[in-house]
């Protein structure tokens, strides 16, 4: 029951641990919305969104959605990897390009249908590691590429459609998003081991406590 006890109580201190440097990580909300929308204005799209990669679920997770106004939408959007255009750029790693998003089979139009919005001009950049190459294996339909930690996507370019040439001002703003991006998925992976170990530790003094009445009871005898 000591024992018991003393685990429960050594993992209540990993958990403090754990949470303060949750703490004193960075607002990664604010600093995408710091540098996602003056792409987003520069290029003159309609809406933005960044898409961070959950490996776990096999989805893509928005992080962060802007309107025309620049006002951040709320609610989160998941995508199932292997589906939409987001995700054709999650798992092969290449930036998409396209003028009318409905004559692509890639597309898909359940959010639109949602939302009663109609996606036009598409761009999507891939959000790379630090320091990665280009990898030989092919793609995996469901699956992110090995390279990728999120994706970046505008739509509905204001005048005209997407070009090669905003294709790269877009590149560079997602590089310089790449720290941050990196930054958040390791506070997500901090809070799920938080709850893991609060359960844990939970039951480690359910465990302790039952132990504790058990001896009683046998004293009793």
């Amino acid at each position: 029951a000591v024992d018991a006890t003393v685990a429960a109580q050594s993992h209540a201190r990993e958990i403090i641990d754990l949470q303060s440097q949750e703490s004193r990580e960075v607002d990664v909300h604010k600093v995408i919305k710091q540098r996602i929308d003056p792409a987003k204005k520069l290029l003159g799209a309609d809406r933005c969104t960044v898409f961070v990669v959950d490996n776990q679920k096999n989805m893509l997770i928005s992080k962060y959605r802007s309107d025309k106004h620049g006002v951040a939408e709320e609610g989160t959007i998941e995508v199932p990897l292997g589906h939409g255009l987001a995700s054709h750029a999650a798992t092969t790693g290449e930036p998409v390009i396209i003028a009318d998003a409905y004559l692509d089979p890639r597309f898909n139009n359940e959010v639109d249908k949602m939302t009663g919005y109609r996606t036009g001009s598409v761009l999507v950049v891939p959000i790379r590691k630090k320091g990665t190459g280009e990898y030989p294996e092919a793609p995996v339909s469901h699956k992110a590429h090995p390279a990728v930690i999120g994706v970046v996507q505008m739509i509905n370019k204001n005048n005209g459609v997407f070009t090669t040439t905003v294709l790269q001002t877009l590149q560079a703003f997602a590089a310089s998003a790449v720290g941050v991006i990196e930054s958040g998925s390791a506070i997500d992976l901090i809070k799920r081991e938080v709850s893991k170990m609060q359960k844990k530790s939970a039951d480690l003094l359910e465990v302790g406590r039952s132990l504790f009445v058990a001896q009683d009871l046998s004293a009793m005898v």
